[in-house]
C-alpha cells in the first residue's frame, strides 16, 4: 500500500514555511513582505547615499570596515573641531562643523543606512526574487483583487 502524500507545511527556518498549495501563496508573500520590511529598516526615505567622503562614494562602498573608518573620521574631526573652538573660546559663535555640507548627525544617519543596506543586501535580493517567483503562482482572482486594490488606492489618493 502506497504511503499518502503529506500536505503539512514543513518549517524550514524561524517564522518561515514551505508553500504547499496555491492557496498558501498570498500568505507566504505577505510573510516575506514583512521580513523584507524588517530588513529594510526604519531609515528615512530622504536619506541619500549619493555622497562621497574623500574618494569613497558612500552608496557604492562595499566594505562595512571602510564605512566604519569614515564614521570614526567624522567623529574625530567633529570632536577636534569642538575642542579647538573651546581653546579659542568661540564655541558659542561658530557654526557646527559640516563635512561635505552635512552635519555630524546627518553623517551618522547616512552611514547607518549604508551599513544596514550593505549587511542586508543579499538577503533582500533573495526575498525579492522569492516574492517575484511566488507572484507568478497567484490565482487569477487574487491577481484581480490586487489590481483593483491598487487602482482604488490611486483613485482615492490625495492630489499633490
Amino acid at each position: 500500500m502506497a504511503k499518502a502524500k503529506s500536505t503539512t507545511i514543513a518549517p524550514i527556518a524561524a517564522n518561515t514555511s514551505v508553500v504547499m498549495t496555491s492557496k498558501d501563496v498570498p500568505n507566504k508573500i505577505a510573510e516575506l513582505q514583512a521580513i523584507k520590511e524588517k530588513l529594510q529598516g526604519n531609515f528615512k526615505e530622504n536619506i541619500s547615499l549619493d555622497i562621497s567622503y574623500g574618494d569613497v562614494h558612500i552608496g557604492k562602498c562595499l566594505s562595512v570596515g571602510k564605512l566604519l573608518e569614515i564614521s570614526s573620521a567624522v567623529r574625530a574631526r567633529n570632536k577636534a573641531y569642538k575642542e579647538e573652538a573651546s581653546v579659542y573660546n568661540v564655541q558659542e559663535s561658530v557654526a557646527p562643523l559640516k563635512i561635505s555640507d552635512k552635519t555630524e548627525e546627518q553623517w551618522y544617519e547616512i552611514l547607518g543606512k549604508a551599513i544596514h543596506e550593505l549587511l542586508n543586501k543579499k538577503q533582500l535580493e533573495k526575498i525579492n526574487s522569492a516574492i517575484k517567483e511566488l507572484e507568478t503562482h497567484l490565482d487569477a482572482e487574487t491577481k484581480l483583487q490586487r489590481t483593483l486594490a491598487g487602482i482604488l488606492d490611486l483613485a482615492t489618493a490625495p492630489i499633490n
